[in-house]
């Protein structure tokens, strides 16, 4: 195994010591300086060495003496090793990488099916990922790999997007929860602008609530609002509070109408019609 030192050294010349022999590695591009070989009595010029698997490239002389190792830095093999490995680095730092391109079209995948509501696990169906390898010529990634390393960033965009639109503007504010398909209770925060003219209902923070009631609506309406202003909530911009007409939704608009003083709590009267549908209807079944 051979033993290396980091020095530099004269036109491209490294000289290093293994077991009982001394090799000068050729190398391109690099400061004069000089150095000794494991303390050894000859002074050779020595220079930054690259890796192991790096060093297989380069031209090896065999070498105890300095006059030889400048002999051959003057032959046509050093020359031409020396513009081959000039050429590789200058592709190297200028090409894109494979796996960059893959990135790209990954990140773009993801965002196409998140805003197309189309669930990441449709990747796991083997017809749909078959066609999408067929027509887009690239490998498509696991769900997971999307979720976990794409889905956060697509996340980040979208929420900076929001704070670009909102800015400083009065809002709206609705929460309401309800259970998903696997029992929890999903708490959901929607928001709008208060301007003159019509903006589009934003959802802004979802979360799982470990129990409904007005302590976890407040939580979750300052997470939001966290959310949406990291560098300090504007509580005077909060106007309007709507929610149903649940006891513990009226308790949680008292709570916040306290921390945001121009806040408004409105109930919904849709919601207590749907309600009384809900009752009428499992109260009469035919």
């Amino acid at each position: 195994m051979h033993r290396f030192r980091k020095n530099q050294g004269l036109n491209g010349v490294i000289c290093l010591r293994g077991r009982g022999e001394e090799r000068t590695v050729c190398m391109p591009n690099v400061i004069e300086g000089s150095g000794v070989v494991d303390g050894g009595t000859n002074s050779f010029p020595m220079f930054p060495l690259l890796s192991s698997s790096e060093l297989e490239e380069w031209c090896a002389v065999s070498s105890t003496q300095k006059f030889l190792v400048q002999q051959h830095i003057t032959t046509s093999k050093h020359q031409a090793n020396k513009q081959l490995n000039s050429k590789q680095r200058q592709l190297f730092l200028t090409q894109p990488t494979t796996s960059n391109v893959r990135s790209e079209f990954n990140i773009d995948l993801c965002r196409s099916l998140i805003s197309a509501d189309i669930p990441l696990y449709k990747l796991k169906n083997k017809v749909f990922r078959e066609f999408l390898e067929k027509y887009t010529q690239h490998t498509i990634p696991d769900e997971s790999t999307l979720r976990k390393t794409y889905a956060p960033s697509i996340y980040d965009e979208t929420i900076q997007k929001i704070r670009d639109e909102i800015k400083d503007s009065s809002i709206w504010v609705s929460i309401d929860e309800t259970p998903d398909k696997e029992g929890r209770l999903v708490g959901n925060v929607v928001i709008g602008l208060l301007s003159e003219q019509y903006s589009e209902r934003i959802l802004l923070h979802c979360d799982v609530l470990e129990k409904c009631n007005n302590k976890t609506i407040v939580k979750l309406f300052n997470e939001a609002m966290g959310i949406l202003w990291p560098k300090g909530i504007m509580y005077d911009n909060v106007l309007f509070f709507i929610s149903d007409a649940a006891p513990y939704m009226v308790k949680a608009g008292q709570a916040l109408s306290v921390v945001y003083p121009k806040l408004t709590h409105f109930t919904c009267v849709a919601h207590a019609f749907h309600r009384v549908a809900e009752v009428v209807r499992d109260n009469f079944l035919k």
